[in-house]
């Protein structure tokens, strides 16, 4: 679970988050919305410890993100799941090669344990012809 409280961001004079105060469930998909500008990328920023908040506190599955040191915060994020609106793909590596990165670089997979889950992953979307497909050759929703 996350939990947020009193959350207050601000940049310079100009506060973009005052005392925000949400619980996200586990195993819950959760949609952040609003209009253009209203801090909706810097709440996301700072629950994955990208940005300090000026006050409140950020709490994931229990550990307040905010007195980690580095490896603790690394740890934490292993826990979160985040859908970018521009796709996040790496444009020099193949569909492949994006989707196996986090398990090269997480785990101590070999190569052949690596390729059978990144197979099974892209069927189970629908997407194992497009392994060998560089991002540019994708559509919006493959890209998704």
């Amino acid at each position: 679970m996350i939990k947020i409280n009193d959350l207050t961001i601000s940049f310079g004079e100009h506060t973009v988050l005052q005392n925000i105060n949400l619980q996200i469930l586990k195993n819950r998909i959760t949609t952040i919305v609003g209009a253009s500008g209203c801090g909706k990328s810097v709440l996301m920023k700072a629950i994955e410890g990208l940005i300090i908040p000026d006050s409140g506190n950020i709490e994931i599955d229990g550990e307040n993100l905010l007195v980690q040191n580095r490896d603790g915060v690394r740890r934490i994020r292993k826990k979160i799941a985040m859908l970018f609106q521009g796709a996040a793909l790496l444009d020099s590596l193949t569909v492949y090669q994006n989707v196996a990165l986090p398990l090269k670089e997480h785990t101590k997979k070999n190569d052949k344990e690596i390729y059978r889950i990144v197979e099974e992953k892209l069927n189970l979307v629908g997407l194992k012809n497009v392994m060998s497909k560089m991002p540019s050759e994708l559509s919006g929703g493959m890209k998704k």
